[in-house]
């Protein structure tokens, strides 16, 4: 069918706008041509232009479905969890090595040597959670993909989330260790030594 003598038509369209082209210019544009139009009779109802960015389209399309939504809250609640599970246990082994701790205090270790040894003596971990993750993730991808719906089959590890995962996992690491390191050394020597 032929739709250029149709009295009303409706479209989205893509439109970049430069920085010097300001959004709400651009809008009172399209207001402006719809109201010519609809005063030459081409349009009867009055002008609705709207000029959404692109994350307004993507949720008034519903592109990204609300499960993948709450699948990303999980995972964000999952990390959360495993940092503060590794805090805890890091803190409960630095609390057994309090007499270790607390004589080379004694001895004269600084509380900045020790704990740049406890954040050395935890880069290993760090690293080994780091290669887990990255591996984990990947299988989860795989898994992910054997779905049915269409949105899984675009998901893919790309080398900048790689490298934000390896760089999650070792500053967790590293917080972990820190905040434990922090509360056990700058205690007392002697009652470290004592307890």
């Amino acid at each position: 069918s032929n739709l250029d003598g149709a009295p009303c038509t409706q479209g989205d369209l893509w439109v970049e706008l430069g920085a010097t082209e300001p959004r709400e210019g651009y809008l009172r544009f399209l207001t402006n041509y719809s109201e010519q139009q609809r005063a030459v009779g081409r349009f009867y109802r009055a002008p609705h232009a709207a000029l959404p960015d692109i994350r307004e389209w993507l949720d008034q399309h519903n592109v990204v479905p609300g499960i993948a939504k709450l699948q990303a809250l999980i995972a964000y609640s999952f990390l959360g969890i495993c940092f503060f599970n590794a805090a805890a246990l890091l803190l409960i082994m630095l609390l057994r090595r309090r007499k270790e701790l607390g004589l080379r205090r004694a001895l004269g270790a600084t509380r900045k040597r020790l704990i740049t040894d406890l954040v050395m003596e935890h880069s290993g971990l760090a690293i080994a959670s780091a290669v887990g993750g990255c591996l984990a993730a990947w299988a989860c991808i795989r898994l992910l993909r054997t779905r049915p719906e269409a949105y899984y089959a675009v998901i893919h590890a790309d080398p900048w989330m790689v490298f934000v995962g390896v760089s999650t996992a070792i500053v967790s690491i590293m917080l972990a260790t820190l905040l434990p390191a922090w509360h056990v050394i700058r205690a007392n020597p002697y009652s470290m030594l004592r307890s």
